[in-house]
């Protein structure tokens, strides 16, 4: 992509939109892109953190690991959204990996462009509130994954990402171990309750998406203690 395009897709990025068109130019001619194929890393838990990213397509999960290996999917982001916010805020080891997933590209602004994005207003506006937002995600993936039984971890992170049409669907991820990443679950285990839910007529699996047959009961789940 040239700088006139990257300035065109920047202008309708989620934290980017509204911003000064200078500094839209700014990050325009100094962003570079970068292509990863499907499960590569932007960068791996300790590095450290000498840029952030602007996703273009495909998907971004942030991983942590740990001391057996078992993996734990954090946050994710998506087409659109930033990731690597924390090297705005000096350089401290990256506390999770950035895993992609398919082919996907973004665009990377590096360290030494940093002080046009902290000198601007609107952007440290636009900054805040993206973090307020990712603190409040946190809270709630850490009260799922503590303090709830398998099932209803599953059914609060469907009902968190939901979409209702053109009827009521969960978009399965590429790779069934994300899913049971993003729940704090091994993959066996999230198979047998998945199975044991189309059996009961609560969802069907179609086309890459979990169908909900019955809304009403997920919800009741997703408040089960035990």
């Amino acid at each position: 992509m040239d700088d006139l395009e990257i300035y065109s897709w920047l202008k309708d990025a989620q934290l980017s939109r509204n911003l000064p068109n200078g500094l839209l130019r700014f990050i325009a001619a100094h962003a570079r892109e970068r292509q990863l194929r499907d499960r590569e890393f932007f960068f791996l838990q300790g590095d450290p953190g000498d840029f952030i990213g602007f996703v273009m397509e495909g998907m971004v999960y942030h991983q942590m690991f740990g001391p057996d290996g078992r993996e734990l999917i954090v946050s994710c982001s998506a087409p659109g959204e930033i990731f690597g916010l924390s090297a705005l805020f000096g350089q401290p080891p990256r506390r999770t990996a950035a895993r992609v997933s398919g082919a996907t590209r973004a665009l990377i602004l590096s360290r030494q462009h940093f002080i046009a994005l902290s000198c601007n207003r609107v952007f440290l506006e636009h900054l805040m509130a993206w973090l307020h937002k990712q603190s409040e995600q946190n809270l709630d993936f850490i009260e799922t994954v503590c303090l709830y039984p398998l099932e209803a971890r599953l059914a609060r992170h469907i009902l968190q990402n939901l979409e209702k049409s053109p009827a009521p669907h969960f978009k399965l991820p590429a790779h069934q171990g994300l899913l049971a990443a993003m729940i704090n679950a091994s993959r066996p285990k999230l198979n047998v309750r998945l199975r044991s839910w189309v059996t009961q007529g609560l969802a069907r699996v179609r086309g890459g998406a979990l169908l909900i047959d019955d809304l009403p009961q997920i919800r009741l789940r997703a408040h089960l203690s035990r």
